[in-house]
């Protein structure tokens, strides 16, 4: 499968107009690539979306294995994450914010402050991506992919409903 050696990223920008930070999206894909590129891995798949609704229904059709998510105001796109981390569990969450402070009340994997610092970009992405296809299992004829809820045995593919697949991750 093609796909499962690209590392889909969804990038959901905040809706205010340019500042300071309009150059984070290109500074953190150029990061991204560099550091997929060192390691031999993936090849990365950007998209850049403006609006939460955009964002789960381009999720939907793609799964996303890496959403960075910037806030506009303290709390804001906290229901956005918790929806996000419900429906994919696997998919990891970064934060981006201009605010002081970590976030609060959102469930995030990363957290990186605008301006963005390239040395905490790296180690994000150390941290983040290291084994990110950690969701494809395989055992003797079963393949069990943990992002999509599906299992492959020779008699056919099945769907699983998210606490199912929860489940199984535990085993």
């Amino acid at each position: 499968m093609a796909d499962e050696n690209r590392l889909q990223v969804l990038y959901v920008a905040s809706r205010r107009g340019p500042t300071d930070a309009a150059s984070a999206p290109e500074m953190l894909r150029t990061h991204l690539n560099n550091h997929i590129a060192g390691n031999g891995e993936a090849q990365l798949e950007w998209t850049v979306v403006t609006n939460q609704k955009g964002a789960l229904v381009l999720a939907r059709r793609k799964l996303p294995r890496l959403i960075l998510v910037e806030l506009d105001a303290p709390g804001g796109r906290a229901a956005f994450c918790a929806t996000v981390r419900q429906r994919w569990p696997t998919t990891k969450i970064v934060v981006l914010s201009a605010l002081h402070g970590r976030a609060k009340g959102i469930d995030c994997d990363g957290f990186l402050h605008l301006p963005l610092d390239s040395m905490e970009m790296v180690a994000l992405w150390g941290a983040m991506l290291n084994g990110y296809q950690a969701h494809l299992q395989r055992r003797g004829p079963i393949d069990l992919n943990l992002a999509t809820r599906t299992v492959s045995t020779p008699k056919g593919q099945y769907h699983m409903t998210p606490k199912q697949a929860s489940l199984l991750d535990l085993l």
